[in-house]
């Protein structure tokens, strides 16, 4: 083949398009060398499940070979004055609705990034994006991670609804601040303005109890990890006062409810119950996940009352009960299992993995 064919082949090969860069300073103009990835339109793990898991899981390991590599250089300078290139980039001005859950996740991953490079990859067409997303990331804090100037308020409020920002905590112990802001955030929605009524207070103590078993045990030392994590928790929650619910997001990239359920000393229903219902051959790795993150919700501890992650799920189930209405939905691994408003529970599985476990609460109050 002549070299100007071959040459004209390689240059077919390229994609080069102009896009705008973010880095928390002055925007720039930079020359993009493949065509983006495309986000979901709706990145919501409730009403797209599947497409939400599915592009985390592209995120996460596109930034775990980064990490692997030990390279950052997402921004490419052949000079200090030439035009800046890089070489894709995940398109979030496609998405139309983002979820609170999903935006948790997201700024975990990007802080998992930052943490073991550095940086992170520039915001690409920031003027491109809906309006309404930019918004709520921009409320939950996602883009101080990558280099704006973090607002100090953690409540932000927004007509009827009263936000706390997404806020990391490295162990059970610091989340004494996510308590004091529940509390804000009960008294927000309370019928009483001068206290917060009884059932705000219960119905927050076995709140705090509960995402303080799920978070204790989540970093154990003999689980091997598949990529590099943090051992934080990341937290955010919405109190809506016309309708007067609560909505608890957290999340955490450690030992997941598939990997320490199974080796737990298990009563003789839990076992009768994972015998019938498991699969005797399953079609791919994770399809079982769910059907252990429904044997935690549904039986709780063990015959020795170990930690392990899912204790306190019970106890949650049975307050969503008593309050007549409410949700839950946990992710962990490839697997997820829900109760809906009307106490229906249903779990399922995909070969994605969500990086760990994603706990979800709306509380009717």
């Amino acid at each position: 083949m002549p070299n100007g064919a071959v040459e004209q082949r390689r240059r077919g090969n390229y994609h080069n398009s102009i896009v705008s860069i973010w880095q928390g300073g002055v925007e720039e103009t930079a020359v993009c060398r493949q065509q983006p990835r495309a986000a979901p339109e709706n990145l919501c793990f409730k009403t797209n499940r599947v497409e939400t898991i599915s592009f985390f899981d592209k995120i996460r390991k596109s930034f775990s070979r980064s990490i692997s590599k030990k390279k950052g250089g997402f921004v490419y300078r052949r000079t200090a004055n030439s035009i800046p290139k890089i070489s894709g980039y995940f398109d979030f001005s496609k998405i139309e609705k983002i979820s609170m859950a999903s935006a948790v996740v997201l700024a975990a991953d990007y802080e998992r990034l930052k943490h073991f490079l550095n940086e992170v990859p520039p915001t690409i067409n920031l003027r491109r994006w809906n309006p309404v997303v930019v918004t709520k990331l921009n409320q939950m804090g996602f883009f101080n991670i990558l280099g704006h100037q973090p607002d100090e308020n953690l409540l932000i409020q927004d007509g009827d609804f009263l936000l706390m920002r997404i806020l990391r905590s490295v162990n059970s112990a610091n989340l004494s601040q996510v308590d004091d802001a529940l509390m804000e955030l009960g008294a927000f929605v309370s019928d009483d303005e001068s206290a917060i009524d009884e059932k705000v207070t219960h119905t927050l103590s076995i709140v705090s109890e509960v995402m303080a078993n799920v978070t204790q045990h989540a970093y154990r030392n003999e689980v091997d990890f598949t990529y590099n994590h943090l051992s934080s928790f990341w937290v955010s929650a919405e109190a809506n006062r016309a309708e007067k619910t609560l909505r608890i997001v957290l999340y955490d990239q450690g030992a997941t409810i598939p990997v320490t359920y199974p080796i737990l000393d298990r009563t003789k229903r839990v076992t009768r119950f994972l015998e019938r219902v498991l699969r005797r051959a399953p079609k791919f790795d994770y399809e079982d996940d769910g059907t252990y993150i429904r044997a935690a919700l549904r039986y709780g501890g063990s015959r020795t009352d170990l930690d392990y992650r899912g204790k306190g799920f019970p106890q949650m189930i049975q307050l969503l009960g008593t309050l007549g209405g409410g949700e839950l939905m946990v992710l962990s691994r490839g697997g997820w299992c829900a109760r809906a408003s009307n106490g229906k529970v249903t779990s399922g599985s995909y070969p994605c993995s969500i990086g760990g476990t994603l706990v979800e609460w709306k509380i009717e109050l």
